[in-house]
C-alpha cells in the first residue's frame, strides 16, 4: 500500500516545445541530482519537430531513469507547466524550462533551504554566471539564503531569475491557481505577483543552481510578447486583482516598476519610443509616488540620445 514515504519531495516539471536539440542536456541535468526523492514529468507542448519521439524514448525503461511524458495540443508555457503540476504527486514544484539546465547539487540545495527555513510556500534558485566545463565540481559556496515573510516582502531586495528557479510548494500552487494560459512572456513573472502574500519565500543566493542556455529563438527575444506580458501585469495590478489589498500597494509597485524601468529603457534602446513611452505613462505616478525622480527624467535622456 502507497502510504506518506511514497510522496517524493519534488516533482520536477518541464515544458518542450519544438526542442529536440536541448532534451539531452536538459534531462540529463535533471537525472544527475543526487537525492532520489523526486519525479519527472515531462509536457511535450504540441512540438512539430522530434521532441516527442525523443521523450518517449527517454521514457523508456532502458533509458536509465523514469519520466512521464504528457502530450498537448500547442497552448504555451503556463499550459504545459499546469498541465505537469496536474499530474504531480511530489510536495514541492520545480520548474525547468528546457533549454536550460540544473547543477548536480540542485535538488539537495533546495531541499536543505526547505528544511532550514520551515518549508516555505515559495523559493527561488540562483543562475550561474556562465556554463563551464566545472560545472560537475562540487559548489565552493556554502549554503547561503535570504528569507522574506512572503514575496512581496522582498520588494527591490531580489531580482527573480524565471520559472527555471522556481520550487512552489504544491498547496500553494493549487490555491493561487497556477500559471496563467494567456500566450505572452512573462506568465512566470505574472504567478511571482499572485504568489505575493504566500507565508515564507526563500532566495537561494549561493550556491548557484541553474545555467542559461542563450540562443537566438528564445522567447525572451519576442518583444511584442514582452511586451504583452508587461500590460497583462499592469491590467491586474489596476483592477486590484493581486492580493495584498491597499495595505501592501508600495510593495506590489515597488517590483512591479523594477520591470517597467529595465523594460521601457530596453525599448529605448531598440527604437520602441512609442511603446517605451506608454509604459512610461503607464507608470509615472507610480515612481513619482516612489520618488524614482533618477528614472523620471534619465527616460527622456535616454529617449532623445537614441
Amino acid at each position: 500500500m502507497s502510504g506518506a514515504t511514497d510522496i517524493p519531495w519534488f516533482s520536477v516539471i518541464v515544458p518542450f516545445h519544438d526542442r529536440g536539440a536541448h532534451i539531452d542536456d536538459c534531462l540529463e541535468s535533471i537525472a544527475r541530482q543526487r537525492p532520489a526523492q523526486f519525479e519527472i514529468i515531462c509536457v511535450d507542448d504540441g512540438s512539430t519537430d522530434d521532441t516527442l519521439a525523443r521523450l518517449r524514448h527517454y521514457a523508456r525503461p532502458s533509458a536509465g531513469f523514469s519520466i512521464t511524458v504528457l502530450h498537448q495540443d500547442n497552448a504555451g508555457p503556463g499550459a504545459a507547466r499546469n498541465a505537469g503540476a496536474a499530474a504531480a504527486r511530489g510536495r514541492y514544484l520545480a520548474f525547468l524550462d528546457s533549454d536550460d539546465r540544473w547543477l548536480p547539487w540542485t535538488l539537495q540545495t533546495y531541499k536543505n533551504a526547505l528544511l532550514v527555513t520551515g518549508m516555505p510556500a515559495f523559493l527561488t534558485g540562483q543562475p550561474a554566471l556562465r556554463r563551464s566545463h566545472n560545472d560537475d565540481a562540487p559548489p565552493s559556496n556554502p549554503l547561503r539564503l535570504r528569507y522574506f515573510a512572503d514575496y512581496f516582502s522582498s520588494s527591490d531586495a531580489w531580482r527573480w531569475f524565471s520559472a527555471s528557479s522556481f520550487v512552489i510548494r504544491r498547496d500553494v500552487f493549487d490555491r493561487v491557481g497556477g500559471f496563467t494560459t494567456e500566450r505572452m512572456n512573462g506568465e512566470d513573472a505574472e504567478l511571482t505577483m499572485r504568489l505575493g502574500t504566500e507565508a515564507g519565500f526563500v532566495h537561494v543566493e549561493a550556491p548557484a543552481t541553474f545555467c542559461y542556455l542563450e540562443h537566438p529563438d528564445s522567447e525572451v527575444h519576442n518583444w511584442d510578447q514582452t511586451l504583452a506580458g508587461w500590460q497583462f501585469q499592469y491590467r491586474h495590478e489596476t483592477l486590484a486583482m493581486f492580493p495584498g489589498g491597499q495595505r501592501r500597494a508600495r510593495d506590489r509597485l515597488r517590483i512591479l516598476t523594477r520591470a517597467s524601468r529595465s523594460l521601457s529603457l530596453a525599448l529605448i534602446a531598440r527604437r520602441r519610443r512609442a511603446d517605451a513611452l506608454r509604459i512610461y505613462q503607464q507608470t509615472f505616478r507610480w515612481n513619482l509616488e516612489l520618488r524614482r525622480f533618477r528614472y523620471l527624467i534619465g527616460f527622456w535622456i535616454r529617449a532623445a540620445g537614441a
